[in-house]
């Protein structure tokens, strides 16, 4: 299965930028997560095992399922996914972009 989220504003450079800038950012990424501990509790994983699978440390896993960490990184929901055999791809769209792209071509 894939996850995509998708973003309304063509500046991504910096994350924390994005909550003022696309709000729906980390609601996608807070949905898509809940899909993936759905996924995780499906194979019997552990919270500690899913933190080996994906690198990352069990109190970044446990903060992310306990909702402690409110605007979760990108790159950390992209390492779950990928331990879970998921994809997630970031998508960029809006009319700021379309006329970016327009005025350099």
């Amino acid at each position: 299965m894939a996850y995509t989220v998708k973003l309304r504003d063509y500046v991504v450079a910096r994350e924390k930028k994005i909550a003022r800038k696309d709000p729906g950012y980390y609601k996608e990424l807070d949905s898509i997560l809940d899909q993936l501990f759905e996924d995780a509790a499906k194979k019997r994983w552990t919270w500690q095992r899913l933190a080996a699978e994906s690198k990352l440390s069990y109190s970044t896993v446990l903060n992310l399922g306990n909702r402690v960490t409110r605007f979760p990184r990108f790159k950390t929901v992209l390492c779950i996914a990928r331990a879970l055999g998921q994809t997630l791809k970031l998508t960029i769209s809006g009319t700021k972009r379309r006329a970016a792209s327009a005025r350099a071509g």
